[in-house]
């Protein structure tokens, strides 16, 4: 296509490319969806992790952000300033540490010589990280130009660590299964135990990071004498000798023992420690004589309480908690799917009463579909108009009192008659009792 542009006294000619509104084939589709799958993947939020996961998770990501931007390769400074500017927390060798426990081939650390002669942590984004070649891992790689290829690497890096957080977690979940008399299979437990603290996981330890070369520091003139023998001139080392044996002479004045108190002085303290004893026995003595009622009261007590205790049969208690444990390993096999089914029961008696004063004030027995949706829509403040219809189609399908007419030119009309609308309570009851009875059976 082509159109004119005019600028005062000059013309432009413009000439845009036609938009062709071709679609890829198929497999070309698809072949672009697996390549960038991880871009799209998502983690299931039914097994949350602890706050600590979550929190070294984001100093995770935060640290692969900063890298990145910085071509790869940092100092353990300037990554450590920029991670607690951006997520206000703290950011230590030990966290670099975790994350190296979690991922060993994330990084590549080394000490370095900075400016000022001092050694310093440097980081660098290893890019083979996924690579089972160990040696390749030590070779310094270069960082990719591609920005896509540097956002899926970021992201396959993040899943990857978050399912080595996620295994350590579920680790300790096992072992607090295995304690229990009714444990599901490993494979259908979709979410943590109801009774598992997630928040008191431990923290993983930390791997051991390259520490700069020792460069053994001198406190005294002994120790420059030790480590610089026979490299000095004769006269500094005749000072210097000199001079570790006054601090060695100082030393021993000083640790010599205190004098021994006279023997008078002890007496008079030993005859001071029998006198406070003596009273501290009377004393006790007589509190014991005091306290003799109370404790023959709350004795009395503890065994009226044993009884009754022992008035349960223990049959009786061992079904009561195989019965619990059975009820809770069930809870822990719950699909999204069973999730929204029993939310969409319970929401019923109130689906109900609102459809009843829905018709009341239409004054009507047949009132248009989307009406109806339209009007339940704005009194509950959850669901969407194809879930309220979903949840009329259940409804319809447990109680006969309300119907969906369907015209020939296929409007849709909802049917509750004024005579069942009396009755609105009755259907309440029968409804919740339908739906206790169909969770039992599905139990």
């Amino acid at each position: 296509r082509k159109g004119k542009l005019v600028l005062e006294d000059k013309t432009i000619e413009l000439q845009t490319p036609s938009v062709s509104l071709k679609v890829d084939d198929e497999d070309d589709h698809l072949a672009t969806y697996n390549k960038y799958k991880t871009l799209t993947a998502t983690t299931g939020s039914r097994k949350p992790l602890p706050a600590k996961y979550n929190l070294l998770k984001e100093k995770f990501t935060t640290t692969d952000a900063l890298l990145c931007l910085r071509h790869g390769s940092s100092s353990f400074g300037q990554v450590k300033e920029g991670v607690q500017r951006m997520i206000r927390k703290d950011y230590t060798e030990q966290d670099v540490g975790r994350m190296m426990t979690i991922l060993p081939s994330a990084y590549h650390l080394r000490q370095e010589k900075n400016c000022d002669e001092k050694y310093q942590l440097k980081m660098a984004i290893n890019t083979h990280w996924n690579d089972s070649d160990a040696s390749s891992r030590q070779i310094a790689s270069t960082f990719p130009k591609d920005p896509t290829r540097v956002i899926t690497m970021k992201t396959e890096r993040k899943e990857a660590f978050h399912e080595g957080l996620m295994q350590l977690v579920e680790a300790r979940h096992e072992e607090f299964l295995e304690k229990l008399p009714v444990r599901p299979k490993t494979s259908e437990v979709l979410r943590w135990h109801p009774r598992f603290n997630v928040n008191a996981v431990p923290l993983m330890v930390a791997a051991e990071l390259p520490q700069p070369p020792n460069t053994k520091i001198c406190f005294s003139a002994q120790d420059v004498l030790d480590l610089s023998k026979g490299a000095l001139p004769p006269r500094v080392e005749r000072a210097l000798a000199q001079t570790a044996a006054a601090a060695s002479s100082n030393s021993e004045v000083s640790t010599e023992k205190p004098a021994q108190p006279s023997s008078e002085g002890s007496s008079t303290q030993n005859s001071s420690q029998s006198m406070t004893s003596s009273m501290t026995s009377s004393t006790t003595s007589s509190q014991s004589t005091v306290a003799s009622p109370e404790a023959s009261q709350s004795s009395v007590s503890t065994e009226q309480k044993t009884k009754k205790k022992s008035e349960i049969p223990a049959k009786l208690l061992e079904k009561i908690r195989l019965k619990e444990a059975e009820k809770v390993s069930m809870a822990m096999m719950f699909t999204e799917e069973d999730e929204k089914e029993s939310e969409r029961l319970s929401s019923l008696p109130d689906l109900c009463q609102n459809l009843c004063s829905v018709f009341r004030w239409e004054k009507r027995d047949v009132v248009a579909l989307d009406v109806v949706v339209g009007k339940l829509q704005q009194s509950s403040s959850k669901g969407n108009i194809d879930e309220l219809e979903r949840r009329l189609g259940v409804l319809v399908d447990m109680v006969p009192d309300f119907q969906i007419v369907r015209t020939s030119r296929g409007a849709k009309f909802f049917k509750f008659p004024r005579s069942s609308r009396n009755r609105t309570n009755d259907i309440v009851t029968k409804l919740s009792a339908k739906i206790k009875e169909k969770r039992r059976i599905s139990k």
